[in-house]
């Protein structure tokens, strides 16, 4: 190799070091990821996931209710049946891509019934629990001078607890008698003629998204939501509620699918969920070792069931005050006296353990959270968890009903679960990410200095040769000459 062959060598590896200090090959991949770039993103993983969530359904079953209201048991007893293991595939349409740097997508939902997962039988169990359609009524009928006549007419017909199996209760809880009683009763007292749970809360309608993207938007903000169907807010809730309760507001929230790179302990996760009246904010809770990755572990901020002395907007249900422990979600169920809690209300203690026996809170079941690499924002764990319950009016009915009155009767319990480190093209890119790429960029740089030193090293060596062998010559030219 000539000399000036060399010297240009040298020069293009001092500036593919420079390069590679400068700049950061994470973070230039990064950038394309927030930027949506085809060839760094895979955008078909996201549109419709390999691996679906995993919803596996408690429901309570009251096993002494002719007891407690003959008042020779105490408390009811409650025993947990489950689970009741649905998968949830996810989809992802319509994506339109906007010049303010937003895009806009609608979430499908698709439910499947795992039959090799489940108890031989399950949906044909039988349970005992609340009939929520009667006791919606009578919330919404209560201290309604004109409606006690006709809600006593509907308790005479209609029990407090009914049998029902596991798969009616869940998705087709209805009621002949209401159903009659519907055309001649106004609308507000029977808000839904299907009480099903799953009916109402895991498979709604189709929710389209308005997120950022890219750079003009910057890192912590990949992703965060402007609008759910067109709204700024959650859905449920009317623009005079929506001025009073700011926290419904869902800018800066995440419906759970994307989070932004280089995510700090500090951060705030913002999830938001349809079955949530409200984004729920999670905090950094631990460091988790998961193979050579370390991630970050959020989990709900406890704070969000914490009603003392915070005007929050969730803290009654309707017209009904609610303990810590409870948040009110009535707007997004029709009017219903419901509200969410963790399972079991686990890390609360309310009047409920006077009146119910069987809940068994405890961390290694109902403990929720959100597990992220943080490098690269990507989810590895998702398993938030939550509770439905009943809220009940101190009622001014017949006796059976009023012996209720003012307590919180829980429904079900659901686990939300998805494991993301099955899907060998998520786990690819961020072993890559994390591991592979900063080794592979820092044995470049170390490479280059080495190739530049040795360079120098024969051109030096070279260039001494060349004036060893000069002086040899003129030696030897002058002997010559003698």
């Amino acid at each position: 190799m000539s000399l000036k062959s060399r010297l240009i060598y040298c020069v293009f590896l001092f500036v593919t070091a420079v390069f590679l200090i400068k700049f950061d090959l994470v973070k230039l991949i990064n950038i394309c990821r927030i930027n949506l770039t085809p060839s760094v993103v895979f955008l078909d993983g996201w549109k419709e996931p390999p691996v679906p969530v995993e919803t596996k359904v408690y429901i309570f079953n009251y096993t002494n209710v002719d007891r407690f209201m003959s008042g020779e048991d105490e408390k009811l007893e409650l025993q947990e049946i489950g689970p009741i293991i649905y998968h949830k595939y996810v989809k992802q349409n319509n994506l339109e891509f906007h010049e303010d740097s937003t895009m806009s997508y609608t979430t499908n939902f698709d439910m499947v019934f795992p039959e090799d997962l489940n108890i031989p039988g399950i949906l044909n169990k039988t349970v005992v629990v609340p009939n929520t359609i009667v006791f919606t009524m009578a919330t919404m009928a209560n201290n309604k001078l004109l409606m006690k006549l006709p809600m006593n007419i509907v308790l005479y017909h209609e029990s407090l607890f009914v049998n029902r199996t596991v798969y009616d209760y869940l998705w087709n809880f209805t009621s002949p008698t209401l159903e009659k009683l519907k055309t001649v009763l106004p609308n507000y007292l029977i808000p839904s003629s299907n009480a099903g749970v799953l009916y109402n809360y895991a498979s709604p309608l189709p929710i389209t998204y308005n997120v950022n993207y890219g750079t003009k938007h910057g890192f912590s903000k990949f992703f965060q939501v402007n609008t759910i169907n067109g709204a700024t807010h959650t859905p449920g809730y009317s623009q005079g509620t929506v001025n009073n309760c700011p926290s419904v507001w869902v800018n800066e929230s995440s419906d759970g699918t994307g989070n932004p790179p280089y995510l700090q302990k500090t951060d705030i996760l913002n999830f938001y969920h349809y079955m949530l009246p409200k984004p729920m904010p999670s905090i950094f809770i631990r460091e988790v070792k998961h193979g050579l990755l370390t991630l970050y572990e959020f989990s709900l901020d406890r704070n969000v069931y914490v009603h003392s002395g915070n005007f929050d907007c969730f803290d009654e249900t309707a017209g009904i005050e609610l303990p810590d422990g409870l948040m009110d979600t009535s707007e997004i169920s029709f009017g219903a006296p419901l509200a969410l809690s963790p399972p079991h209300f686990f890390t609360f203690y309310g009047d409920w353990e006077d009146y119910l026996d069987g809940l068994n809170p405890n961390k290694k079941e109902h403990y929720g959270c959100i597990r992220v690499e943080p490098l690269t924002g990507s989810t590895m764990l998702l398993s938030p968890k939550l509770q439905l319950n009943l809220v009940l009016s101190k009622f001014n009915f017949q006796p059976k009903i009023n012996k209720l009155g003012g307590k919180i009767l829980p429904l079900v319990w659901i686990d939300y679960h998805m494991e993301t480190d099955t899907i060998l093209s998520l786990m690819v890119y961020v072993y890559a990410m994390v591991i592979f790429l900063p080794i592979i960029q820092m044995s470049f740089i170390v490479a280059c200095f080495i190739g530049i030193i040795y360079e120098i090293f024969v051109l030096y060596k070279t260039s001494n040769e060349e004036n060893e062998k000069d002086e040899v010559d003129e030696v030897e030219m002058k002997f010559v000459q003698k």
